[in-house]
């Protein structure tokens, strides 16, 4: 039970950071 739920908190923590990025890449070409 610990693995599955250490991969579902692995996996939420990759989503986390892949919106982290586009959210901060978005404003770039923008600002020029």
């Amino acid at each position: 039970m610990k693995i599955l739920f250490l991969t579902e908190v692995v996996q939420l923590l990759i989503k986390l950071v892949e919106l982290w990025i586009v959210v901060y890449n978005l404003p770039m070409p923008m600002l020029g």
